[in-house]
């Protein structure tokens, strides 16, 4: 599956890549791969190749969603001056509740305004 997500937290969901809309405020393409209880979601740019999606202060590799019973979690592989590559766990949800991929463009847009060391240290509380 591919997606486009627009900075307004606009999911466009397709089975075909060429069948997404590639214009407007779009953060960011990409395409999921399926392993049992967990989704992987790879950044991709409009030649489909794998990029990472770089914000203020990291570059995001990859967003992982556990699906475990009645309670998800997404975790994201970020990478950054300071830390390295680590991989967060950003929140938990449930399955049926507001759509990942929409709530993490919320969250890259914060990320972007305020810097990943300000969100690092004050939203995930890691320090």
């Amino acid at each position: 599956m591919f997606y486009a997500v627009y900075e307004s937290g606009r999911v466009d969901m397709r089975l075909e890549f060429n069948m997404l809309h590639k214009s407007g405020d779009i953060l960011f393409f990409a395409e999921d791969l399926d392993y049992k209880q967990t989704r992987y979601y790879y950044f991709i740019d409009k030649s489909r190749l794998r990029v990472q999606l770089s914000l203020k202060g990291c570059k995001i590799n990859q967003i992982i969603l556990h699906l475990e019973g009645s309670l998800s979690h997404v975790e994201l592989e970020i990478e950054s001056p300071n830390h390295g590559v680590e991989v967060v766990e950003v929140y938990k949800e449930h399955p049926l509740s507001m759509p990942h991929l929409s709530y993490l463009a919320t969250i890259f847009g914060y990320i972007n305004r305020v810097g990943y060391e300000a969100y690092r240290k004050y939203d995930l509380k890691l320090e």
